[in-house]
């Protein structure tokens, strides 16, 4: 079968086969690069053969590839699924200089993303040469309650983003202990992040890691995206702060206008 033969779905079992294909793909994260059947089926529940089949359909179609240890990890089909949604967004390629400068200017990573669910998910990043590192591997989604880009988008949300965000919730999960874990310490501080316009992380995520974030607005003025810098406590101190909102500001402004929708 080709890749661009059409593929109809003609029964639940079809739309099943799908899913569980799909949580399959999306165990590949940068904390987990690489699976074994065994540990993939294991994970998801499956049965080591279904889980066989489906990573054979994605061999064949080169989203994963094998390792020299037959493992699996994600191959380029989609590294090529990923640079035609950055390419189609002109969000993400008109941002890309600002956010390189706005990394070397500030001396820290920047970071430009959006609310996905309950998470943050990072859409790009940039970070200067020398810059700190906060683990072994990027994260590119974070818990919204617990990162500044995420508090921004809760908090320009409106009411609305806040009760989809906390929905049954009596405590969310403690990542360190100046995690926010209840709903209402989150609208205190996403009272305080509108009232002041941009928000802060310290250490609410990585021990060691704060953020600063400020809305990206469209042309309309409305909150599409959310940009933040990454670096030590010692760093984005409160001498700093100005500083680095100025830098912010003005870049979001810069990426915004870009934003036809």
């Amino acid at each position: 079968m080709s890749p661009t033969k059409k593929v109809v779905l003609r029964s639940p079992q079809g739309v099943q086969s799908v899913s569980k294909a799909l949580d399959l793909l999306c165990c590949f994260s940068p904390e987990h690069p690489e699976w074994g059947i065994s540990e993939i089926a294991g994970h998801l529940g499956l049965c080591k053969s279904a889980a066989h089949r489906i990573m054979t359909s994605f061999e064949e179609y080169h989203f994963v590839a094998r390792t020299a240890t037959r493992r699996y990890r994600l191959g380029n089909r989609a590294l090529e699924l990923g640079h035609t949604y950055r390419f189609t967004r002109r969000l993400l390629w008109k941002a890309d200089p600002p956010l390189r400068h706005l990394a070397d200017e500030t001396s820290s990573i920047a970071h430009l993303g959006e609310l996905d669910g309950r998470e943050i998910l990072e859409l790009l990043r940039s970070s200067p040469p020398g810059g700190a590192i906060f683990g072994p591997s990027p994260r590119f989604r974070g818990p919204a309650h617990a990162t500044a880009m995420g508090k921004i988008l809760l908090a320009f949300g409106g009411d609305e983003a806040f009760r989809e965000f906390v929905g049954p919730y009596r405590n969310f999960k403690r990542y360190t202990d100046r995690t926010i874990s209840t709903p209402a310490a989150l609208r205190e501080e996403l009272d305080l992040v509108l009232s002041q316009g941009y928000a802060i992380s310290n250490q609410e995520r990585v021990p060691g890691c704060c953020c600063i974030a400020v809305p990206v607005r469209n042309r309309f003025r409305k909150t599409v995206a959310a940009l933040s810098l990454s670096n030590t406590p010692e760093k984005i101190s409160e001498r700093e702060i100005p500083r680095l909102l100025s830098k912010l500001f003005t870049s979001a402004e810069i990426i915004g206008r870009e934003v036809l929708d």
